[in-house]
This record gives structure tokens, C-alpha cells and sequence, in this order.
């Protein structure tokens, strides 16, 4: 039900991990010779997912790292909805494609994208959706790490929010003149399960999205993120989960620090 993976090419760049998101991998088992998960990582992070069933809560995520390619999955193509995991991907979209082209100022735009990030408010998101960038564009953009257009609120999978997630890698080294205030967004998202299991002793951009009930869906918690461990390594990271976001965020955090534990005994090259 979880495994290890490592995709055929070397994972070394944005566009090789793009590639290694859209192929799902072409090895499973603990991935390549003269590694695997050690005994205590896998029985952890085993644990951990199946503390999440045995509380009726669906998980599904995946990790890959951003240096090798190697990745740990479970069900990361069950789908979910994504709540407010969406509003990550609109305000990096402007970053990338509206602040860094000089087309939108900080001035214009500063306000809303805090607020729809730090505090993940709806009618932040809704203005800059509706007022800022286009729709085409946004449909240009997902395409790219090969991720269909996504609506105002959506349904999708983990691979397909990671996929989306590496537009956050790429930014996040470009040397562009916002790439520090976009940080200064990512790095304290209110809710973040990632963020409060791991931000003490990592570097964690992430934006999580949940709902206890609603239209569209019953419990939601989800959470995706770039993580940097502090030593030159930094890894890809999107959960997705039927967990209550206040009476079992616990459960997501649990995940979390095993897939870390995993991340950090994994080899820094192929």
C-alpha cells in the first residue's frame, strides 16, 4: 500500500522532477541498489497510515525529492478535493508570470495574495482570481508539469497537486526579485499540518487546504509543500485526506515527520 519508488532518469533538476511527477516512476521496491527504507522509518511511517484508517480517515500522498527523483506514495492518484490547496497555485501563478514580467506591482496585489495564503481567506483568493492574471494563462501554466485546468474550487489528486507544486520549486530558485516575499507568504500558513510538524527544524513553504463540512465534500485536510532540510536538500511533499482539520490534524502531522524521517536517509545522488 506505500511504497518506494525512483524514476529511470537522474532527478537533478525542476524539469527532470516535473517528468518524474508525470510518470509515476518505473521501479518500485525500495528504489535502487544499495538502499532501502530502514526498518524503523518503514514500520513509522506504516504506523502512521494506518493510525489514519483505523480513525476512518483516507490518506492518500506523495513525497518526492527534488535532488534524485526518489519518491514514497500511497493511493496518489485517489482523488480529493482540494479546498483551499488551490490558492497556492493562482498566487504563484502571478508571481511567476504577473510580478517577476513587472506586469502587476507588490502594491496591487501584496494585501490579497497575504491574506489568501497566511490566513487562506476566500474572498482574498476570489478577488485576485477574478480581478488578477487569466484564466487562459492559469491554463497555460498548470499545463506545463502536465496538470489539467483547474476551477475556482477543484477536485484532484496528490500527484497532480505535487506536479503543481514543482512550478513552487522552480520559483522558489530563480533569483527572482519576489522569490523572498513569496516565502515570507508560504512560510507560516495558518492550518499548515506540514509546516507545525516539520517548521521547527526545517524550512517549509507550504499552503494547506480543509474544511470540516461542506458543499462539496465531507472533512477535508490537505497540505502541500517545498521543504528544505536545512542541509542543501529539499523535497516535494503533498498530503491529501478525509481527516477532521482540528480533531485529527494530528494524524497528518504523524505522516508527515515519518516521510521526513524517510527523506533524510535517502541518498543525495542516484
Amino acid at each position: 500500500m506505500v511504497k518506494a519508488s525512483l524514476n529511470a532518469g537522474d532527478m537533478i533538476s525542476y524539469r527532470h522532477v516535473v517528468e518524474a511527477v508525470r510518470s509515476g516512476g518505473t521501479r518500485t521496491g525500495n528504489g535502487i541498489s544499495g538502499y532501502s527504507i530502514s526498518q524503523g522509518n518503514w514500520n513509522w511511517l506504516i504506523s502512521a497510515v494506518n493510525d489514519c484508517w483505523d480513525n476512518g480517515v483516507d490518506i492518500g500522498f506523495v513525497m518526492i525529492d527534488c535532488n534524485t527523483g526518489m519518491s514514497v506514495s500511497a493511493y496518489p492518484d485517489s482523488e480529493y478535493f482540494g479546498a483551499s490547496t488551490i490558492k497556492a497555485l493562482w498566487v504563484t501563478y502571478l508571481f511567476q508570470e504577473y510580478l517577476e514580467r513587472g506586469w502587476l506591482s507588490w502594491d496591487d496585489i501584496g494585501g490579497l495574495a497575504y491574506d489568501t495564503i497566511v490566513w487562506s481567506d476566500n474572498d482574498a483568493y476570489r478577488a485576485l482570481r477574478a480581478s488578477y492574471g487569466s484564466e487562459d494563462g492559469f491554463a497555460t501554466w498548470l499545463d506545463e508539469p502536465g496538470v489539467r485546468y483547474l476551477e475556482l474550487w477543484d477536485s484532484y489528486t496528490p500527484r497532480q497537486l505535487i506536479a503543481a507544486w514543482t512550478h513552487m520549486l522552480e520559483y522558489s530558485e530563480s533569483g527572482g526579485s519576489y522569490v523572498s516575499t513569496w516565502k515570507s507568504l508560504f512560510d507560516h500558513s495558518d492550518h499548515s499540518a506540514i509546516n507545525e510538524a516539520l517548521g521547527g527544524y526545517r524550512n517549509v513553504y507550504s499552503k494547506p487546504g480543509w474544511m470540516e463540512w461542506g458543499t462539496w465534500s465531507g472533512p477535508i485536510t490537505n497540505d502541500a509543500a517545498l521543504v528544505d532540510d536545512c542541509n542543501g536538500r529539499k523535497y516535494l511533499l503533498a498530503i491529501m485526506s478525509s481527516a477532521d482539520p482540528e480533531s485529527q490534524r494530528y494524524l497528518i502531522r504523524n505522516v508527515a515527520q515519518a516521510l521526513d524521517a524517510i527523506h533524510m536517509e535517502m541518498p543525495y545522488s542516484r
